[in-house]
């Protein structure tokens, strides 16, 4: 755990020296939840209730994914394509410590600072615009099934992340599959909207990705829009595609340091 500390340290001061570009990067996802707020309203005009959702709960919908997804979706493991392409891999490698919890370490202070910010921006759109929100009742076993389910899309998302960073065992090119992939990811994953709005048979195959998991059924599941059934299924999904990604990424790595010695020999 002394480790993990120190690394996690070391990692919040790197951090710190990239100030700007995490300082615009918020800033992005400021306005874009400022879009899909008035997007959702102009939508809502004159409408009590659209696609079973009433405005209120689109509203908490995006505030809440908004917040889920800086936690679920960020990420530190941006720059392994480079570091393998550029060799910089072998200085990690020859750490005292592993190379997946050196990038775990990045992964907690990433996804700790976004989510302070993302609770940041939440209070500011609030006071700036004061949204026609009514605050969603919990219950302690909503709340228990979306903190499982949270972490289960974190460790899932982890490792997916991993996956894509790994390309880089096999290409120089590993920027612009990245940028694709999280394209895709943003848009399946429920950040802009509740995915079952979409035509059923759609949302039924959607299901069967593990992407509806990262955002879209955690925030569900925290609003009460999910049946017990639904819920225990869900989880269930996730732990699944948890260990799918969790065995691929073991796999990968392990070819890919066969690659990696070859190239450096």
């Amino acid at each position: 755990m002394k480790v993990f500390k120190t690394l996690v340290k070391t990692e919040f001061y790197t951090y710190l020296a990239y100030r700007l570009n995490f300082v615009l990067w918020r800033l992005r996802n400021f306005l874009w939840l400022v879009f899909l707020y008035f997007f959702w309203k102009a939508v809502f005009q004159g409408e009590i209730t659209l696609f079973g959702y009433t405005k209120n709960e689109i509203f908490l919908y995006i505030l809440f994914a908004q917040v889920v997804s800086s936690f679920v979706l960020s990420t530190a493991t941006g720059g392994i394509g480079g570091m393998i392409n550029d060799g910089t891999l072998t200085d990690i490698l020859l750490l005292p410590y592993s190379f997946f919890k050196i990038m775990a370490a990045k992964e907690v202070i990433d996804k700790l600072v976004n989510f302070a910010f993302s609770i940041f921006e939440i209070f500011l759109f609030i006071l700036l615009f004061n949204p026609e929100i009514v605050g969603v009742q919990l219950t302690w076993q909503s709340v228990l099934m979306f903190i499982i389910s949270l972490l289960l899309a974190t460790t899932l998302y982890f490792f997916i992340a991993l996956n894509l960073g790994f390309i880089g065992f096999w290409s120089t090119e590993v920027w612009a599959p990245r940028f694709l992939f999280m394209v895709v990811v943003w848009l399946l994953a429920g950040n802009y909207f509740p995915l079952d709005v979409l035509p059923t048979g759609l949302y039924k195959a959607l299901n069967l990705l593990p992407f509806p998991y990262l955002v879209y059924f955690p925030v569900k599941v925290l609003l009460g829009k999910a049946e017990v059934a639904e819920v225990a299924g869900g989880v269930f999904v996730l732990f699944v595609w948890t260990l799918i990604f969790y065995g691929f990424t073991k796999f990968l790595w392990i070819k890919g340091l066969k690659v990696y010695t070859a190239q450096g020999a």
